[in-house]
């Protein structure tokens, strides 16, 4: 059974990322509204036109965990050289008092954008902002699969969390909590929909209290901007930290572990049986080892036992080789996209000559043909 924990938490803030000008930028987390301790929390949203030529700048809104694809914008112009400070952006120009989400921004000239989200009451606003990103760092399925957020910490000390925003198609996420020498802490899968605004904490992926930790977030399907967030428990002190975003290094299979319950089929006899599995990974040999249990009569013989295969991941997927009481001499792959594929020979059953395997898995369910 797979089951995940989602922890909202209403209001952070910070940055730390390099403001680059561009076209198409993403402001990953936008929020107003009360939040802890009495706090009431605005965000004021900058837009810079560096350039010389003015810009017609469209500022969407985009709610969380919403598909965003006909969200309706804004018009702004900046003039060459000139900011325009929009103060209360998420009231004055969207019109909501509570909201939690992130801004999308095009314009017709490349611009710098960055927030501020602060506290109106008492005597510290904890004010920091998310600054804009562009498209050189959004991670994507097609080649940079990968971000890595450093920097961050779950404790009694402080607490941290997770923010995206999907592209056109969507994303999916696989999210692997990393102690700093590398051990997984755990691993979570996450679907955010197209132009949707997404929010995680880290303790329902890494546990209440692991200490300093590092985020890895490997993009499976789509694309997606990301950023990081610590806040001091004590002080309430925010604290951004920016995702680096790499062309793969970030495969991890640990989203694929757990017990697995099924059925295998024989579609040329008609026969049928109860299938299980159970997946686990080792983060740090790098090794997958997954134990099988196929019940009836597989390929005409009796009940056979559970059988464990053992194999190493790198990047690319799994590769497993092993010599099966059932299947005979095995080699079988999973790619890092999910794609399985293999074969056996020298089958103990003189019947049958070889096996062709091909199939799909993902964190939630897997098939395949044989």
């Amino acid at each position: 059974m797979r089951t995940f924990m989602c922890a909202v938490v209403l209001l952070v803030a910070a940055s730390a990322a390099a403001l680059t000008p561009a076209t198409k930028i993403v402001v990953p987390a936008g929020a107003r509204g009360a939040g802890a301790g009495g706090s009431v929390w605005q965000m004021d949203l900058y837009l810079l036109n560096p350039g010389t030529t003015a810009a017609t700048v469209m500022v969407y809104w985009l709610e969380r965990n919403q598909n965003n694809t006909s969200a309706v914008p804004f018009t702004v112009t900046v003039p060459a050289g000139q900011e325009v400070v929009l103060e209360d952006v998420i009231l004055d120009r969207v019109g909501l008092s509570s909201a939690g989400g992130a801004f999308r921004i095009t314009s017709t000239e490349p611009v710098v954008a960055n927030s501020r989200i602060y506290n109106l009451q008492g005597s510290s606003t904890f004010g920091q902002g998310f600054a804009g990103l562009g498209p050189e760092a959004v991670a994507d399925a097609g080649g940079n699969t990968t971000a890595w957020i450093p920097g961050l910490q779950q404790s009694a000390a402080s607490r941290s969390n997770l923010f995206a925003v999907a592209g056109a198609s969507g994303a999916e996420l696989s999210i692997t909590g990393l102690s700093p020498a590398g051990a997984s802490l755990g691993v979570r899968s996450f679907t955010v929909p197209p132009w949707g605004a997404f929010f995680t904490a880290a303790q329902p992926i890494v546990g209440a209290n692991p200490g300093d930790l590092v985020l890895r977030v490997s993009v499976t399907s789509g694309s997606a901007w990301l950023a990081g967030s610590r806040i001091d428990e004590s002080t309430g002190d925010p604290f951004t930290a920016a995702a680096a975003v790499v062309a793969g290094g970030g495969f991890d299979p640990s989203a694929y572990e757990g017990d697995w319950v099924g059925q295998w089929n024989n579609t040329t006899f008609g026969s049928s049986g109860a299938a299980s599995a159970t997946i686990e990974v080792d983060t740090a040999t790098r090794m997958f080892t997954m134990t099988s249990d196929l019940d009836g009569f597989v390929f005409g013989a009796s009940d056979p036992p559970p059988e464990t295969y053992t194999g190493s991941y790198d990047d690319n997927g799994v590769t497993i080789s092993a010599n099966s009481p059932t299947f005979g001499d095995s080699e079988i792959t999973v790619s890092s996209t999910g794609q399985i594929t293999g074969g056996s020979t020298n089958v103990p059953n003189p019947s049958i000559d070889s096996v062709q395997y091909s199939g799909t898995i993902t964190p939630t369910a897997y098939s395949v043909n044989y």
